[in-house]
């Protein structure tokens, strides 16, 4: 991309993406933040676990230090160690808490026109 130079050809700046990834073998653990404005389900998969299952109200979250090492949900389906789904439950050991807080790396492109917009020539 040259950046700071105009574009005689506006159809070049049709082939510029921005690429922002998080490094795949990092590993990156955490819940996801509750939506408060949805009902809380029963997390049905370690990917369903949110903030809002382990702290009920927004007054609690703001006052956790950490994360509690129990919850009041069943053990959950669809985890996987191995080629075998297993169930695990949180709280129950260390390995089962990595397996529920650990997130996939994510990456997003953004076509350049998306990101900058087009610029009129003067």
């Amino acid at each position: 991309m040259r950046a700071g130079i105009p574009n005689s050809d506006p159809t070049l700046a049709e082939e510029y993406w921005f690429f922002i990834a998080e490094h795949p073998t990092e590993p990156r653990f955490g819940l996801h933040n509750p939506q408060r404005d949805v009902p809380i389900a029963t997390p049905m998969s370690p990917d369903d676990v949110t903030w809002a299952h382990v702290a009920r109200t927004p007054v609690e979250l703001a006052t956790l230090a950490y994360a509690p090492t129990s919850a009041p949900f069943a053990p959950l389906a669809g985890a996987h160690l191995g080629p075998a789904p297993i169930d695990v439950r949180y709280g129950q050991d260390a390995g089962a808490q990595a397996h529920i807080t650990y997130r996939n790396p994510v990456r997003v492109a953004m076509h350049a026109n998306d990101v900058l917009g087009v610029v009129p020539h003067a």
